[in-house]
């Protein structure tokens, strides 16, 4: 047994004397001693992480790093997908492979042959219908399972959301907002020059879709979408609704606060905080918690409940970053030293 097991392995010493005698006989270093509140235990000190150096820029400003960092995330969202539809595949070859045992279980059986109760035939027939139904709720939970991944996998590929995760996030919403500032602006425009054909058709006596039609023409308006405008709405309503000026508006509103929060999670990056024996560090757009060992049943589900997952490859447990998820982290952690 290595080192680092037999640290593990120690649990809780009452006092530093039998520490200190157990580091002794099995050779482990007396800076892997700590103090808990259940008392002196040892840990692996964590490595210290060396600073990032900043990424190098070229002659016109273009950040290398940055461009890496995207490369990773398409790579990263690509192979997602590519597990994705893998695991579909799979689930629907063992689907069609359970069906044909259902099928092939009562092949042997002519079609609307009844049970013969007392006959030697019985058991077999019975055992039969058995299989058959037990290989067919199977097929239908693959069949359900294949088709649940599959749709993960349509989802991720026409995807338009913008993730956190994505090294571009901010730009990419950026470009939203202004996309939507620029299209509500344009709808209270249309909304103005309908208003404006309104007050002149009362004054001139003129038909007022005839003036409408003139002054969107002349801000631009194209003719095939007058003609959606000019449609009066089950309400004879024209132009564009005030619901979706108002809905656009609450959609600017939150990915501006959005932004905010990314800045705010980006400030936050690298944080970390020892609590006892548990390890918290905010990291890769991540908070996650590192037990000394493996945390109890009713600790691993108030993880599961609030959203933290077991990451293998991190050695963690872990969910998005944010100030809550900091915060539950450190409940979580006072909770287990407790």
């Amino acid at each position: 047994m290595d080192i680092s097991s037999l640290a593990a392995a120690a649990g809780t010493f009452p006092d530093l004397a039998s520490a200190a005698a157990y580091c002794e006989r099995h050779q482990i270093p007396f800076s892997w001693l700590y103090k808990s509140r259940k008392g002196i235990r040892l840990r692996k000190p964590e490595p210290k992480k060396k600073k990032k150096k900043p990424a190098p820029t070229g002659q016109a400003g273009f950040d290398f790093g940055r461009a890496a960092e995207a490369r990773a995330y398409a790579g990263k969202q690509a192979a997602k997908l590519e597990r994705l539809k893998s695991r579909a595949a799979k689930k629907q070859a063992e689907a069609a492979a359970l069906f044909e045992r259902s099928r092939a279980a009562t092949q042997h059986i002519p079609m609307g042959q009844p049970i013969l109760v007392g006959h030697h035939s019985e058991k077999k027939h019975r055992g039969a219908i058995k299989r058959s139904d037990a290989a067919m709720r199977k097929h239908i939970k693959a069949t359900k399972e294949a088709d649940r991944l599959a749709a993960r996998a349509r989802a991720v590929e026409a995807s338009t959301a913008v993730s956190s995760d994505d090294p571009e996030a901010v730009k990419q919403i950026k470009q939203k907002i202004a996309d939507l500032e620029k299209s509500n602006a344009r709808n209270k425009q249309i909304n103005a020059a309908m208003r404006a054909a309104k007050r002149e058709a009362k004054k001139t006596g003129r038909d007022e879709l005839d003036i409408a039609t003139e002054k969107l023409a002349a801000i631009g308006v194209g003719a095939s979408l007058v003609a959606a405008i000019m449609e009066p709405d089950f309400a004879g309503r024209m132009g564009v609704p005030s619901y979706r000026l108002k809905n656009t508006s609450a959609e600017i509103r939150r990915l501006k606060k959005r932004l905010e929060q990314i800045a705010n999670t980006e400030q936050q990056e690298g944080r970390e905080q020892t609590i006892g024996g548990v390890h918290v560090i905010q990291e890769d757009n991540r908070v996650r918690i590192h037990f000394p060992g493996k945390p109890d049943e009713a600790t691993r589900a108030k993880l599961k409940g609030e959203g933290f997952r077991w990451a293998r490859s991190e050695g963690a447990w872990q969910r998005h970053a944010s100030e809550r998820a900091w915060w539950l982290a450190e409940q979580i952690a006072r909770a287990y030293e407790s």
